[in-house]
């Protein structure tokens, strides 16, 4: 069934209907128009996102922006496709009906003019919203480019740096123990670089004598390759 055209639901995404330019071109027809793109930086989500955004740098490295955002709307799809099957006519209302829950971002209910209660995640898209919008998204992509180029900094840091290890050595130069995910980590903190333990990707622990590369994900965009050195022990 389809909504009456005065409560159907004209939610869209931000990629290009958040501009001066969309509101010009679609005159009276974005009347009404709800745009969706209130995202909050992935270092100030509480509660169960920040879990979320956690668990997931653990598996992938930092997560993008969106993830939280992602897995929710994707849960939410799920749940409605659930119910429609396979009908593509019963998924709208199928979508609308989706119960309310708590969710990664908070407590989500659809409502049928495409509203989100009880937090506002959605604005109408008048002009003034849209200036809002674009200075608020200037805000947030001037914090990442800098994070990303303190990030590149760093990077260049530890790509000229050599960690040293001492290990005893048995036959065939196999070591007695090895060097660890938590051993790269406790140096770098020593020597004032700040790292989480997660953000070295160390899949096996080190077990030859020799040099080797650990790479530590620094951001979603940029890798550093740490020196690591493994020498016997004396």
């Amino acid at each position: 069934a389809q909504l009456p055209q005065a409560t159907r639901p004209a939610v869209i995404a931000p990629q290009g209907f958040d501009t001066l330019a969309f509101l010009a071109a679609a005159g009276p027809a974005a009347e009404g128009v709800r745009v969706i793109s209130r995202l909050v930086p992935a270092e100030q989500l509480g509660g169960s996102a920040r879990s979320f955004a956690s668990a997931y740098a653990d598996l992938h490295g930092e997560p993008p922006p969106v993830a939280a955002y992602a897995a929710d709307a994707a849960q939410t799809v799920l749940t409605a496709a659930a119910v429609a099957g396979a009908s593509r006519a019963k998924m709208a209302d199928a979508l609308v009906g989706v119960p309310a829950h708590d969710a990664l971002l908070g407590h989500w209910a659809g409502t049928l003019d495409g509203g989100i209660t009880p937090r506002q995640l959605a604005v109408l898209a008048t002009a003034k919203n849209v200036r809002q919008l674009d200075h608020a998204k200037s805000g947030i992509m001037a914090r990442a480019s800098k994070e990303k180029a303190n990030m590149d900094a760093m990077a260049k840091k530890l790509n000229a740096i050599e960690l040293k290890f001492t290990r005893k050595v048995g036959d065939q130069k196999k070591l007695f123990g090895s060097v660890t995910s938590k051993d790269v980590h406790e140096q770098l903190t020593a020597q004032g670089y700040q790292v989480e333990r997660r953000q070295i990707h160390l899949p096996e622990p080190l077990k030859e004598i020799g040099t080797h590369e650990v790479e530590v994900k620094l951001h979603s965009e940029v890798s550093a390759k740490v020196k690591v050195t493994i020498a016997a022990e004396a």
